[in-house]
């Protein structure tokens, strides 16, 4: 049984790294990350560390200095600068997952509490499931009158309301 990020299955394997560097490149050149340069530097520090194996190196201080610009002096008492680019980056990268890259097949994901990223493969797409979805378009009066318009209209509502509930489990 795989195990999930969120509602997509992952695998155990971390793919190989021209994948991984090449999947970087297109999340930070997405509009998730338009006009983000820090964050995508934060992204390509702690992916680029964690590709050559010295996730014992991301730290805050680390951060702190190579992405943030701050003084050897750091203090992250003081400081919460990459506590707060930490958060800002996670939903970026959840923006991202959520729009253009709901399809992607590597998976690069912020744990809280950790700087060190989970770099996964997603189950190719014929292993999803399909979303269902339905569509309701508006309802036509056909009536010899046709003066039944609002009653269609209200009758369409009232399908889309049942049906939404419906879907919730309610």
């Amino acid at each position: 049984m795989p195990a999930f990020l969120g509602r997509i299955p992952v695998t155990d394997l971390i793919p190989p790294a021209p994948l991984v560097r090449e999947h970087l490149d297109r999340i930070v050149r997405s509009p998730a990350f338009a006009k983000a340069n820090r964050l995508q530097a934060f992204l390509r520090f702690v992916v680029e560390q964690t590709l050559a194996g010295r996730q014992d190196t991301i730290k805050e201080y680390a951060i702190a200095l190579d992405v943030c610009g701050r003084p050897a002096t750091f203090d992250a008492k003081t400081d919460p600068i990459v506590r707060v680019d930490a958060n800002r980056l996670r939903a970026r990268l959840d923006a991202y997952y959520r729009l253009e890259g709901r399809d992607d097949s590597i998976r690069i994901h912020l744990p809280k509490g950790s700087y060190v990223p989970a770099i996964t493969s997603a189950a190719p797409l014929a292993a999803r499931t399909p979303a269902a979805s339905l569509a309701v378009l508006p309802l036509v009066d056909l009536g010899p009158e046709r003066d039944d318009r609002s009653f269609a209209d209200g009758l369409a509502e009232e399908l889309i309301h049942r049906l939404r509930q419906q879907a919730a489990g309610g």
